[in-house]
């Protein structure tokens, strides 16, 4: 099933290149043909013959390349928003089976390598504790990222930590179950994803990816107790795959847990204790709604900076 999404995802990002570059061997091979037809003695009728096979060839790959580029289009396309942005809301709700099955789609589109979780792994992780998944949705029910948490046991968390220990390693028993909260002490953000290629424009995946934020103290809380979690007894840790990601986490006074060098994932670990965490998001937020109020009032942002 992965392989045959992966493959279809291919083709929808490299149609045009693979038609061309087809054609372009095809091309080479006829006139290879005309060029040594005389010298292999070969007679027209049969010059003919060997050509039908790279026709049909031809033929065959320009149609599964317009299905998937032209027709069956859901998955990696553009959902183009059916009414303005300022009427559009955007949703985070706790994510069902067929969700999750969604999400390990999307991510096959989203990362790479060892960051690509297989569909198995995280239905077993849903399985252990479903509480730390939620699914973005946009105002008509379509699906548009996701949020996955895990409440890591001790142990676990140790060797991740270390470096040894993949995402895709993790097993269900290594989460505190939804009857555990009390004993949850280290939250790891797996995967948020809200992105771009789901949209018809930027200003979309910014209302909906902040949606998530808004709300990611509510989605953390619902696998730990408040108390120490607001006493500061709790901690954060996130991945940095990129260095945008890696810019936010530094802005949000994130720490590196462990070095990348280190880590056979190749990436940065951050860490964060949830008080200072819930303190950054709730700037953050009162920040946003403020841009917002302006906006709606017609005062140009950039005036004000």
């Amino acid at each position: 099933m992965n392989l045959l999404a992966e493959l279809e995802v291919w083709i929808k990002k490299k149609g045009l290149a693979i038609v061309l570059s087809i054609g372009g061997l095809n091309i080479a091979i006829v006139s290879a043909l005309a060029a040594f037809q005389d010298v292999l003695a070969l007679r027209p009728a049969t010059a003919q013959k060997l050509l039908i096979p790279v026709v049909i060839f031809d033929v065959l790959v320009a149609a599964v390349v317009c299905y998937y580029r032209f027709i069956k289009r859901s998955g990696t396309e553009a959902f183009i928003d059916p009414t303005p942005l300022n009427e559009l809301r955007y949703t985070l709700a706790p994510s069902t089976v067929n969700d999750v099955k969604w999400a390990a789609n999307l991510a096959i589109q989203v990362y790479g390598g060892y960051d690509v979780i297989p569909e198995k792994v995280m239905l077993n992780w849903y399985k252990a504790n479903p509480n730390g998944f939620f699914v973005v949705k946009r105002g008509d029910g379509v699906n548009v990222g996701n949020l996955d948490i895990l409440p890591l046991k001790p142990n676990t968390m140790r060797e991740f930590i270390g470096g040894e220990l993949l995402e895709r390693e993790i097993l269900g028993d290594c989460l505190y179950s939804p009857g555990e909260k009390a004993s949850v002490r280290d939250i790891y953000i797996e995967s948020l994803v809200v992105p771009r290629l789901l949209f018809d424009d930027k200003s979309s995946n910014s209302a909906a990816l902040y949606e998530v934020i808004a709300r990611l103290t509510e989605c953390i809380l619902n696998l730990c107790e408040k108390a120490p979690a607001e006493k500061g007894e709790v901690n954060v840790y996130a991945l940095s795959a990129n260095p945008i990601v890696t810019r936010h986490l530094v802005e949000m006074n994130f720490n590196i847990a462990s070095t990348k060098d280190k880590r056979r994932d190749g990436h940065d670990l951050y860490c964060l204790d949830f008080k200072s965490l819930q303190s950054q998001l709730k700037e953050y937020t009162e920040r946003r709604a403020g841009a917002e109020r302006l906006r709606a009032a017609g005062v140009s942002l950039d005036a004000g900076i």
